[in-house]
């Protein structure tokens, strides 16, 4: 499955069509709980949260690879330990809308278990 998230661009965040890789960090920053969800959207079968996220790679053609820690939390197992983690995200900006859209890699859903 494949998830995607829009971010909103504020109009002083980008002045010209073009967004370099500092502007998209700032927008992505300022909008850092959602960011944590979408990660966290890839690592729920893991049992884990995607925290601390920040850019490592970034591509003017539309790519992005995002660090971040997973994070393991069990009460009744006294767990709270954390890896680190990367996904590659593309992304589009819409200037209708003023959004950037932040596409994840599609993994494949699941199938019926034989019995």
């Amino acid at each position: 499955m494949q998830h995607s998230w829009k971010f909103p661009i504020h109009p002083d965040q980008h002045s010209s069509g073009q967004l370099d890789q500092e502007a998209i960090s700032q927008i992505l920053l300022s909008h850092k709980r959602e960011l944590e969800i979408l990660i966290s959207h890839y690592t729920k079968a893991d049992g884990a949260l995607g925290e601390e996220p920040e850019i490592t790679e970034f591509s003017d053609s539309g790519s992005l690879k995002i660090s971040f820690n997973k994070a393991y939390y069990n009460a009744c197992l006294n767990i709270n330990e954390t890896d680190k983690d990367n996904l590659r995200f593309e992304f589009k900006i819409d200037q209708q809308t003023s959004t950037l859209l932040l596409t994840g890699p599609d993994f494949g859903e699941r199938g019926m278990d034989e019995l």
